[in-house]
């Protein structure tokens, strides 16, 4: 029989087996950006007009940004940078696409109500 234990993980025919660690393993590194939106979030604001989560891969790692939909690319850049010494580009696989226009909004470019990107070290 199995079952699961909130505490420690899953039991399986009587033995515990902890799953957290090969949760974690699988997840790699998260870190969700610090945004007005998150603080927001944070302190139980009222958030006015519709946010965006977009999902940065940056290698091994995560980066969750929330932001405006009148946020911008350059808006989008600059919480990735705090995040990454080397320059990148931003870009979707699908479509394929690099985000250059630094006065682009989230929602012009399509990334909204949410995408994940590439930030690509160059």
């Amino acid at each position: 029989s199995s079952g699961i234990n909130a505490e420690y993980g899953v039991i399986r025919d009587g033995k515990i087996i902890d799953i957290r660690s090969s949760v974690a393993s699988l997840l790699g590194s998260v870190t969700v950006a610090q945004t007005d939106v998150v603080k927001q979030i944070q302190t139980g604001e009222a958030i006015t007009g519709d946010v965006a989560t977009i999902r940065v891969k940056m290698g091994d790692k995560m980066l969750i940004v929330k932001l405006g939909y009148t946020a911008t690319i350059g808006d989008l850049h600059k919480f990735i940078s705090q995040h990454t010494e080397s320059q990148f580009e931003i870009r979707t696989t699908f479509p394929r696409r690099v985000y250059a226009d630094m006065a682009e909004t989230l929602e012009a470019a399509e990334l909204t109500p949410s995408a994940t990107v590439h930030a690509r070290s160059f």
